[in-house]
């Protein structure tokens, strides 16, 4: 589903990401750690179309992601429409009056009959059991209502790609909970997952491998369950990052 050969990302003062190599399949889920400003991030705004590779080939399916894509809107909101981003600060993607017009924004954007975009918005609220939030003002919400919103909000799109950039960061132990049952109920629906977190104990649970970041910037490791569960040095660089 993912390739990204020789890939480079590069701001105006810094490296964002330096020669990934990344294969991801269809269905899998994985995890990235690393340090804070590893790059995580940064990779995942090169894998949603929010940035070009500086340099390198980025393939998502049958499609060259380069900045001749990106430049058509129709095939850049193809992508968007298959690639999900729960961002990490909640308030940055929370920008409508209600919760339901929240949920119904994406789907309205796709063209969609009414009819198709109010089942979308019922059946995803009802998957993540927040109808009572349906009227609701976003900003009014509590932080972890905040995050199932915002949540909600990408799998009314139905993307065939998941990305969660540090999804347990400021929420309580109840929210967090939540958040890895959902995380398990998408994974065995057979959604394509990648998981930013500081916390593999909770995400130890649900991916299948974790590809390890450097300070400098580029993966240096790709790890399956088994390497980690035979080799305690291996947990341990993950319970460090």
């Amino acid at each position: 589903m993912i390739t990204i050969q020789d890939g480079n990302y590069h701001y105006t003062e810094e490296t964002g990401i330096h020669d990934i190599q990344l294969q991801i399949q269809k269905g899998e889920t994985v995890g990235l750690m690393g340090p804070n400003g590893a790059g995580k991030s940064t990779l995942f705004k090169i894998l949603v179309g929010l940035l070009p590779l500086s340099s390198g080939q980025y393939h998502f399916k049958d499609w060259t992601i380069d900045q001749d894509f990106l430049k058509d809107p129709h095939r850049a909101g193809q992508l968007f429409q298959q690639v999900g981003l729960i961002f990490q600060n909640s308030d940055t993607q929370l920008f409508n009056t209600s919760v339901y017009d929240e949920l119904a924004f994406g789907p309205r954007q796709l063209g969609l009959a009414e009819s198709e975009v109010d089942q979308r918005v019922k059946d995803t609220l009802g998957l993540l059991e927040i109808e009572h939030l349906r009227d609701r003002i976003p900003y009014h919400l509590s932080g972890g209502e905040k995050k199932l919103v915002a949540i909600a909000s990408v799998l009314t799109m139905n993307p065939s790609l998941l990305l969660f950039d540090e999804p347990f960061n400021g929420l309580s132990p109840k929210y967090q909970k939540l958040i890895v049952a959902l995380l398990q109920e998408l994974k065995t629906a057979g959604k394509t997952i990648v998981i930013s977190s500081h916390h593999f104990e909770q995400i130890a649970p649900i991916v299948e491998r974790v590809l390890l970041f450097s300070e400098e910037h580029t993966i240096t490791g790709s790890y399956d369950r088994a390497d980690w569960e035979n080799d305690p040095a291996i947990q341990q660089s993950f319970t460090t990052c």
